[in-house]
């Protein structure tokens, strides 16, 4: 090994383990209960129990097969230390809730669905920069990059096994094709909506536009009350029309990102000099798109009792504005469809995957500084004075500043409902509390 290798080790593994994922008591033999709501059941009179859960008797442990390899190496006396670790995980018979067809009278069903491959590596490198004369100094950085691949889905005789998923018009191959959802050798998680390219300054501009252009989604407010012409107004949105065929619907959405981040790490510093010493922790994400919808929901009332955002004041309000939010209105989706563009039902609708205006699609990255302790440890000659071991004082303050462009709340927001094929949990930011900022005094004594 040659001289300036402190240290190396080197490891591997390979194991294949069972696990019950969200499977509950009972619920492979099914379900029943006597009350919805808290209310109890009743048929023609009399007490009744119903269906709750459906049952599924081939139901089969989900199967993970792991392989892990990895390094430790040292430099210097192991001064500088680096540690890599690369991992590739198959999961088998995968245990999901499967979206059911309404008719069945279940919204879903727990079976063994496919297999999903996540793979990827982790980075730390540790140095000891100073250790002299009552100093210490100590820095570290670590990153981790992690995908996720559908491998295997049940035959359905769609292309890649799709499940789920919408249609849009891809520029590259001048074709159509199913994006999202499930399928085959793609990964999970990608946003699709539509592009905001302007809005309209005047009426005139809007008959114009009126002419060439049918957008469906104003169209869709009719149910409830709202434009059956489909035609824009003064202070509407205007979106790309990718397939150039002068209609706006679901077709046209486009890709906006992807809810899981590319990278994710963080940096350390330690120093220490006699009693008093300094740790500063910070983390990072790099690569997640957000669905701001909560920034989407206020600016268009989509339920029609929300307060106003600051933003509301740069709406269209007079005949030649030049803005890039839309006019203000009422519950959005009844008018205009501006901002909410969802389809009426289906997956599409329920997980806000392809939802939405481009405008409400933010970028994720974040630096948090996480914690910041400074301490001090008292003289040992004072301390034993007072009969003790130790005394220690700190201050600590934690999640104290995000440096991010995000406009929510809170950078850290979403995830995936465990256990649903499609569901994705607060995909946009729906409001979720951010994680509070802390700021903690505190005195250690040792008897």
């Amino acid at each position: 090994m040659p001289k300036f290798f402190s240290s190396l080790k080197l490891r591997g593994s390979y194991g294949v383990n069972g696990n019950l994922g969200t499977l509950g008591d009972f619920q492979a033999g099914g379900l029943y209960s006597g009350s919805t709501n808290g209310i109890a059941n009743s048929y023609n009179g009399q007490s009744a129990i119903v269906n709750s859960i459906i049952a599924n008797p081939g139901l089969k442990w989900e199967e993970s097969e792991t392989v892990n390899a990895g390094f430790d190496l040292g430099f210097n006396g192991d001064k500088i230390r680096i540690i890599g670790d690369f991992y590739n995980k198959l999961t088998s018979d995968l245990l999901t809730n499967l979206t059911l067809a309404s008719n069945s009278g279940f919204s879903t069903v727990l079976t063994n669905l496919g297999g999903l491959r996540s793979k990827g590596f982790e980075l730390e490198v540790q140095a000891n920069l100073y250790n002299q004369n009552d100093w210490k100094i100590n820095v570290g950085a670590n990153v981790s990059h992690n995908t996720n691949t559908v491998e295997k889905l049940p035959f359905n005789g769609n292309t890649n096994n799709r499940i789920g998923g919408t249609e849009i018009y891809d520029v590259k191959s001048g074709t159509y094709k199913y994006v999202g959802g499930l399928q085959e050798g793609q990964k999970i998680g990608d946003f699709y909506a539509h592009k905001q390219l302007y809005i309209l300054s005047t009426q005139a501009e809007a008959d114009a536009y009126n002419l060439k252009v049918q957008d469906t989604y104003v169209t869709k407010t009719a149910a409830n009350g709202g434009n059956p012409t489909g035609k824009k107004f003064a202070g509407d949105a205007v979106f790309e029309d990718t397939d150039n065929n002068g209609i706006i619907d679901s077709r046209d959405r486009q890709y906006m990102g992807n809810m899981f981040p590319t990278f994710v790490g963080g940096f350390n510093f330690d120093a220490a000099y006699k009693g008093f010493s300094l740790t500063v922790r910070t983390d990072y994400s790099l690569g997640a798109t957000i669905y701001n919808e909560a920034r989407a929901r206020f600016l268009g009332q989509f339920q029609g009792n929300y307060g106003l955002l600051a933003e509301s004041a740069q709406a269209w309000q007079k005949e030649g504005d030049i803005t890039d939010v839309p006019r203000y209105r009422w519950a959005d989706q009844t008018n205009q469809n501006n901002l909410f563009r969802s389809e009426a039902s289906g997956a599409a609708y329920n997980t806000n995957m392809f939802q939405g205006n481009s405008r409400y699609y933010e970028s994720g990255d974040y630096l948090c500084i996480r914690e910041i302790t400074f301490s001090y440890n008292f003289p040992k000659s004072l301390v034993e004075k007072a009969r003790l071991s130790s005394l220690r004082m700190y201050v600590t303050g934690s999640n104290l500043y995000y440096f991010t462009k995000y406009k929510g709340l809170s950078p850290e927001v979403q995830g995936i409902v465990g256990g649903s094929s499609l569901g994705l949990n607060a995909a946009g930011s729906t409001g979720t509390y951010p994680v509070p900022r802390n700021i903690i005094l505190g005195l250690n004594i040792s008897l």
